[in-house]
């Protein structure tokens, strides 16, 4: 079975707002955050798939998978539960090129809300 894209899965702000009660400053901070652990992260999972290291593979999948939940990006998330069981293999690289594509557009969403909320306060 093929992996499909995730083009209808985006960052919902009101899911980040409602964990942390609303306070913005709390959320732009988990937002810088959650940015700055993207790309290490995106830098380890390419790196792990050339290696074809599963358990590195499925230590960073768990890692990873509540900060897609916390952003409301649901099936984002639940792609990363899926290579928490994954093999390395055709189905399997596919579905970790697929988070590989998604999280550069997850950092472009963040900024673009974080840009616009800052611009929104001046």
């Amino acid at each position: 079975m093929k992996p499909t894209s995730i083009i209808n899965d985006h960052f919902k702000p009101e899911t980040l707002s409602s964990f942390v009660k609303g306070k913005e400053k709390l959320m732009l901070s988990t937002l810088k955050a959650l940015k700055e652990g993207l790309h290490q992260d995106a830098e380890q999972i390419g790196k792990v798939l050339k290696e074809k290291d599963q358990t590195q593979l499925r230590s960073l999948a768990h890692k990873i998978k509540p900060n897609f939940f916390l952003l409301g990006m649901n099936e984002v998330g639940n792609l990363c539960k899926e290579l928490e069981s994954v093999n390395l293999d055709q189905e399997g690289n596919e579905k970790v090129e697929l988070l590989l594509e998604k999280i550069p557009n997850v950092i472009k969403e963040i900024d673009e809300f974080t840009i616009g909320h800052l611009y929104h306060e001046i």
